[in-house]
């Protein structure tokens, strides 16, 4: 599977990748593209969930939330700006 970046919701079979920490987004097959599984290095690090009307929910490994966001783009760097910030 080939790893490219987009500024739109992907596909069901893409990958997108965030430009700045690198981190794989993968969306779950069989879920609509509602889904998507982040990793860095190969490691698991969170989700986005889209919620119809509400947004994109961002949540961590650990199961902490990082908040609900309009578009992809900025669920995708709310994972950026946590990384960083570690």
């Amino acid at each position: 599977m080939s790893t490219t970046t987009t500024t739109i919701a992907p596909a069901p079979s893409a990958t997108t990748t965030s430009s700045k920490t690198r981190i794989e987004w993968t969306p779950v097959d069989g879920v609509q593209s509602a889904v998507w599984v982040g990793k860095y290095n190969d490691r698991f690090v969170g989700m986005i969930e889209a919620r119809w009307g509400k947004g994109f929910v961002v949540t961590t490994r650990l199961g902490q939330s990082l908040g609900v966001y309009p578009t992809i783009e900025g669920a995708q760097h709310a994972f950026d700006e946590k990384l960083r910030t570690q």
